[in-house]
């Protein structure tokens, strides 16, 4: 197959949307790759009401005029640190399985524990083909045990 890059596409259409009540941000990206093929990615990201720590962002590929195969290359960074180099976290855990991958961690400087988590889901709908990328991030508070959506990102926060 062939990466998506600006340089071998042409952008047909770019939008962001920031809704401050929700708090939720849409971007939708429409692009021609060099053979033609149209593809429309939309994203969200959203932070909860419910849980201020709770961060969850969601991709949907669509194949607006082919029917080549979509595959989406998501990752966790384990490790992220400052422009010192400084690790950010310890990983404390880690669970992969098929389309998922998680992630306990320990803040290096507040010790505070952190989870991620991303899975990725395939669907077919009306004959297109669908690609929803999920990426959930939450933090615990201090004796909150654990947060988790199961939902695929579609749950009401």
């Amino acid at each position: 197959g062939q990466n998506f890059s600006f340089e071998g596409s042409k952008v047909l259409s770019c939008e962001r949307l920031l809704d401050l009540r929700a708090p939720l941000l849409r971007r939708r990206l429409a692009y021609r790759d060099e053979q033609g093929r149209h593809t429309v990615v939309d994203s969200r990201r959203f932070v909860s009401f419910a849980d201020r720590h709770l961060i969850c962002l969601e991709y949907i590929v669509r194949r607006h005029d082919h029917d080549a195969a979509i595959t989406a290359a998501g990752f966790i960074n384990p490790e992220v640190a400052n422009p010192n180099g400084v690790a950010l976290w310890s990983i404390e855990r880690e669970k992969s399985t098929a389309g998922l991958k998680a992630l306990e961690c320990v803040t290096t400087q507040s010790g505070r524990r952190i989870a991620i988590a991303q899975r990725a889901i395939t669907e077919a709908r009306g004959g297109r083909g669908l690609l929803d990328l999920v990426r959930r991030r939450w933090r615990n508070g201090p004796g909150s045990g654990h947060r988790a959506g199961g939902s695929g990102g579609r749950s009401r926060l």
